[in-house]
């Protein structure tokens, strides 16, 4: 028998089907991410082709009187071995699409593993995170800084300042805070018309977001969904924290650690494009070196399995997060690290603090309640179980769902 937290009990048996169903359903939901539609799951599984088309069918004509069906034209006996042997030159061009395809998978997937373990390259090129970011850390996390101190070091972070300028002077964040918009020049008095406190709270999640890029012709829902998925997630882990009382747990904390947990999904979702680019280009070389011209055309109309973008989600991005977070070296951030370490290292809610077991069951509940509001979660049935494995009741997440905690309450942390 398993004990949490609150002391309630749960059979081996019982836990290890929960966990099944979490890993599962963990897969599902990145699938949903990759997908190119709102409301519809991709591939989960890897497949050798990317074309389900039978090319063998031909829908309007009939090639013998036994074939023929319903509003089919009987072909002539001179058009027969034409319309074969067009239908066979179709058929090698989609199987040699479907070749370069696979090629070019693979070749992605290698480049992007290759990448992914380097974390510099990760930290400056594809997430462009701000070279002063330990030392915005520690102002944020030190209760007595100053609108000065705060202002400096937002100047020396680039592209900060003027983003905190923009904001106070854009009409529709003001109406969110229930202030009157201000053309302001300098950061320090866009600091102090905010407020420290409120700006302690979202100054994070507008770092984070500022940082990626909307726009994917791969994957262009992708950094939307992840982006709903990080907002829930960092709201839903404040708010179970808050409602439990918690004590020496403050609410940037939680904010915090919820959007930077999706570090590592965010840099797998943007490095991509610059792999598939590269990995393309380098086989194009290589097929023109070889005087393969008509895979090298193939090569041109390729284009790599969407599950990839699952698998690698699911292989790499947690790595990729502990791994950028080891880049972070503020003394004041370091309990906040640990505890998000902990939070993705660690399954068992008995090995988890009441902090880190919030991060872990508010993304558990953003998973459901996106795949629910998608209309892509496999089965009401399995919700409890779904739940239960990170010991959500149904209460609780029926509770957490009334709450609106995809969007921020500006006001509430800001007025």
């Amino acid at each position: 028998m398993k004990a949490f937290l609150n002391g309630v009990r749960i059979s081996d048996k019982d836990y290890a089907y929960c966990q099944k169903v979490r890993e599962n359903i963990n897969t599902r939901f990145y699938a949903w991410l990759a997908s190119t539609s709102a409301e519809t799951i991709g591939n989960i599984e890897q497949q050798d082709e990317l074309f389900g088309a039978n090319t063998n069918e031909l829908k309007d004509i009939a090639l013998s009187a036994s074939e023929r069906k319903e509003n089919q034209r009987l072909l002539l006996a001179v058009e027969v071995e034409g319309a074969l042997a067009r239908e066979q030159k179709k058929q090698a061009e989609v199987e040699i699409i479907n070749k370069a395809s696979r090629i070019l998978t693979k070749r992605v997937y290698e480049h992007m593993t290759k990448a992914l373990s380097n974390t510099q390259h990760l930290y400056v090129n594809v997430l462009r995170l701000p070279k002063h970011m330990d030392d915005l850390l520690d102002t944020l996390l030190t209760p007595n800084s100053s609108y000065k101190q705060l202002a400096s070091v937002i100047s020396s972070n680039h592209g900060l300042g003027e983003k905190l300028i923009e904001m106070v002077a854009n009409k529709q964040f003001c109406r969110q805070i229930g202030r009157e918009p201000r053309k302001i020049q300098d950061v320090q008095t866009a600091v102090g018309y905010v407020g420290m406190e409120g700006l302690r709270l979202i100054l994070p999640i507008i770092l984070i977001k500022s940082r990626i890029r909307f726009r994917c012709e791969h994957f262009p829902l992708l950094a939307t969904k992840l982006w709903q998925h990080a907002l829930l997630t960092s709201n839903g882990s404040r708010y179970l924290v808050k409602e439990d009382g918690t004590e020496n747990t403050p609410e940037l904390n939680n904010l915090l650690a919820g959007v930077l947990r999706f570090l590592g999904p965010i840099a797998v979702y943007q490095q991509f494009s610059q792999s598939f680019e590269e990995s393309r280009t380098q086989l194009l070389s290589e097929l023109r070196e070889r005087n393969n011209r008509p895979l090298y055309n193939a090569m041109l109309q390729a284009n790599t399995n969407p599950s990839i973008m699952t698998k690698l989600m699911l292989e790499q991005a947690d790595k990729a997060t502990l791994a950028l977070l080891g880049e972070f070296k503020s003394e004041r951030f370091k309990g906040v690290k640990n505890r998000l370490v902990d939070a993705l290292t660690k399954s068992s809610p008995n090995e988890h603090d009441k902090w880190s077991m919030s991060l872990q069951q508010a993304e558990i509940f953003s998973q459901y309640e996106l795949l629910t509001k998608s209309k892509c979660f496999p089965n009401e049935k399995l919700s409890k179980a779904f739940m239960f494995s990170c010991y959500i009741s149904e209460e609780k997440r029926d509770e957490m769902g009334r709450r609106n905690l995809r969007q921020l309450n500006l006001r509430e942390y800001i007025g």
